[in-house]
């Protein structure tokens, strides 16, 4: 095949169950995974279920406790600030079909984009989040996670701003492509944002752009990366974000400031 992704929607297409997911190669599901999974679904008519998995070494030492998929309260949040614990999240199958898999032109970001275009689609009714631990993650230096792990340029942060872009340009917001092109990332030829139906307004577009940025800006200045928080936070016109993320965002900026003046970026 041509890689991991269309690999993916080859089971796709063979799969006759109702509930989807798929596990890598380096990864293991626990002894109950699929009967705590198939319980959740059907005891809470969900057409996601998120439940979470553990960061395990070579030697299958436990590192961490990897977290469900979050969700906002606002939908909207959800999207601009997506992210995934692919392993521990199990679509309806009838769904996943209907956004015909993954896209096979991404190798980094196709579990993060499919949520994407989940939400977008069918928003985040219906989907349930439990703590049950369902799997193990491994990680090793070889892996694409470990590699490609906080890198400015990964090609993970370059196919997920290809999908913010395309997001962008469905709002016709000038300015937020304008802020987006500041990356100076290229966009792929191949690449289109395949959604079955989008009904949002464009300002509600624009939103979840100015969000991703906002997303930037927060992740930068608690990894004490001052100088790139600075940055992404002048790209964002504050009056696009919801009222709740202006007030924050008010507040990032005015600690920005004074690390500016009182410590080394």
């Amino acid at each position: 095949d041509q890689g991991q992704s269309q690999a993916i929607n080859k089971g796709l297409d063979k799969a006759t169950g109702q509930v989807f997911n798929w596990l890598n190669s380096d990864d293991y599901y626990t002894a109950d995974a699929l009967k705590i999974i198939g319980e959740l679904f059907a005891k809470n008519g969900a057409k996601i279920v998120c439940a979470q998995t553990y960061f395990v070494d070579n030697q299958e030492n436990t590192l961490a406790t990897n977290e469900h998929t979050p969700l906002f309260k606002d939908w909207i949040q959800t999207v601009g600030q997506a992210n995934i614990n692919q392993q521990a999240m199990f679509f309806d199958m009838e769904r996943v079909k209907l956004l015909a898999g993954v896209c096979s032109d991404l190798h980094y970001s196709m579990d993060w984009e499919l949520w994407l275009r989940y939400l977008l689609t069918f928003g985040q009714e219906q989907i349930v989040c439990d703590k049950a631990i369902v799997g193990c993650f491994r990680l090793h230096q070889n892996s694409k996670t470990t590699q490609e792990q906080d890198k400015d340029e990964s090609k993970f942060l370059r196919e997920v701003w290809q999908t913010y872009y395309k997001i962008a340009e469905l709002s016709k917001d000038t300015n937020l492509l304008t802020q987006l092109n500041k990356f100076n990332y290229e966009l792929s030829a191949n690449y289109s944002l395949n959604l079955p139906n989008l009904a949002h307004a464009k300002p509600i577009l624009a939103q979840i752009g100015y969000i991703f940025l906002y997303e930037k800006v927060l992740k930068s200045f608690y990894r004490q990366h001052y100088k790139k928080a600075n940055f992404y936070s002048k790209m964002i016109d504050k009056s696009k974000l919801p009222l709740h993320l202006q007030k924050d965002l008010a507040y990032l900026r005015r600690r920005i400031f004074f690390k500016k003046w009182f410590s080394k970026f």
